[in-house]
């Protein structure tokens, strides 16, 4: 097997060819690794190993090296690193780490097309405006990289190690110092699949009007469903608010909309209907669950 082991510094992985910069390292090939190519033929190397090596990249190294990594690595092949987690105050104050890449939950969606992944539970990556895991077109440019993410290991501060994982994962998303390190373990997609269908993008223009209009009237048969059912009692704070207030007119003016006054582009309309749909619909739900109990 041929196995590198990427900023190997002190600590070579052993069995690997050491690659660094530095004289003051193990490293067997010595190489500005934010700029020059590995120097191995495309598709050779089986195991790629990189331990608190890519913090200390520049951000255009960053995506050098993982060019490079992608391009060297079989089809089989695996590439596993271990970083600091974004959060450890330790890797915020080091001047020598790059803290424009942030390696956390999401770093690996951003080289990845696929619609999720097994490695992590959805509540680990989705947002609201991000739910599929793949982000790799969101800057609508085409790396020509694509990574498989096979396992993500969070690293925990002992005294957060036996906390549920809902618990941690409340943590992590609001504290520093939770994890100390994160790992990866990657596979590359060959040859490079082009999915731009994939990329998370607005609705289009020219469908924008009939989804507002869809939205509009979603909202007004909830609003008879509240009336029919007697449900007025048992709206609360933002729904009731939505109820008493109805539904403001919106007028399509070109490509944007008035709203309250307000000019506005479609997708602002959509976000703000949905938002109402959400908190009504929730409300809804709960009462009917209520009774039926």
């Amino acid at each position: 097997m041929i196995i590198l082991d990427i900023g190997c510094g002190k600590k070579k992985l052993l069995g690997s060819i050491g690659i660094d910069f530095s004289d003051m390292t193990d490293a067997d090939i010595k190489l500005d690794l934010n700029t020059e190519l590995l120097p191995f033929e495309s598709s050779s190397v089986d195991y790629i190993y990189s331990s608190h090596a890519l913090e200390h990249f520049s951000t255009e190294g960053f995506i050098h090296i993982i060019k490079e990594v992608y391009r060297c690595l079989k089809p089989q092949g695996q590439f596993y690193l271990v970083v600091p987690y974004y959060t450890t105050l330790a890797n915020l104050a080091n001047p020598f780490h790059n803290n424009n890449i942030c390696f956390n939950e999401h770093t690996f969606r951003f080289f990845s097309s696929e619609s999720s992944t097994q490695a992590l539970p959805p509540e680990d990556y989705q947002t609201p405006s991000l739910p599929q895991w793949g982000l790799r077109y969101s800057a609508h440019a085409e790396l020509g990289v694509e990574f498989s993410l096979q396992a993500l290991k969070f690293f925990y501060y002992p005294e957060y190690l036996n906390l549920s994982e809902v618990e941690q994962r409340s943590l992590r998303k609001e504290q520093s110092d939770i994890v100390d390190q994160i790992s990866y373990l990657l596979t590359p997609t060959k040859p490079c699949p082009s999915k731009e269908s994939t990329a998370p993008g607005a609705i289009k223009s020219e469908d924008a009007y009939l989804y507002i209009y869809k939205q509009k009237k979603y909202l007004t048969d909830q609003f008879k469903y509240i009336k029919q059912h007697q449900l007025i009692s048992t709206l609360k704070n933002n729904a009731l608010t939505i109820y008493t207030e109805g539904l403001p007119e919106i007028h399509k003016v070109e490509g944007l909309f008035y709203f309250n006054n307000l000019l506005l582009p479609p997708n602002d309309i959509i976000a703000r209907f949905s938002d109402k749909i959400t908190i009504l619909q929730d409300t809804i739900d709960k009462t009917i669950s209520k009774k039926e109990a």
